[in-house]
């Protein structure tokens, strides 16, 4: 398995991976800025033989962090894809300086958050009705490089 900067050519991939993995999935348009006019982004693909795997996404403003998406394709998920990401990703992260890492994740993404406790980050606050469909964000930390 590669991890690579994502490229305009993976969206189709990604957008499918993106459609069956959130309630409110990003669209090409979001993508496209992620990748191209948002100089806080950072967009990582895991591949095999050229297909995607999964991917992360990423911002970096100073000394802060903060994982906006991560997703792997359906069949594939539970094989440790997600957590070699999120392992990049935390280097990456650690090598351009930052020090805090925050992510929102829905409370019911019981998944998610056993990733996210296993990785470290603890929930600090509920943010209720902070998705669309109202559904809770659980507010998630984690200190790096120290």
């Amino acid at each position: 398995m590669l991890i690579r900067p994502m490229k305009k050519t993976d969206l189709p991939q990604v957008l499918d991976i993106e459609a069956v993995s959130f309630l409110l999935p990003w669209n090409e348009s979001q993508f496209l800025y992620e990748l191209t006019a948002n100089p806080f982004a950072f967009t990582y693909v895991a591949t095999e033989n050229d297909i995607v795997l999964g991917f992360v996404d990423f911002w970096i403003t100073f000394d802060s962090g903060c994982i906006n998406q991560i997703a792997v394709m359906t069949g594939l998920r539970h094989k440790g894809i997600a957590t070699a990401l999120l392992t990049d990703a935390e280097k990456r992260l650690i090598a351009s300086g930052v020090k805090n890492l925050t992510l929102e994740v829905r409370t019911h993404n019981k998944n998610a958050i056993a990733l996210y406790e296993k990785f470290g980050f603890s929930g600090k606050f509920i943010k209720k009705a902070y998705y669309d469909n109202g559904d809770d964000a659980l507010y998630m930390e984690k200190r790096l490089g120290l």
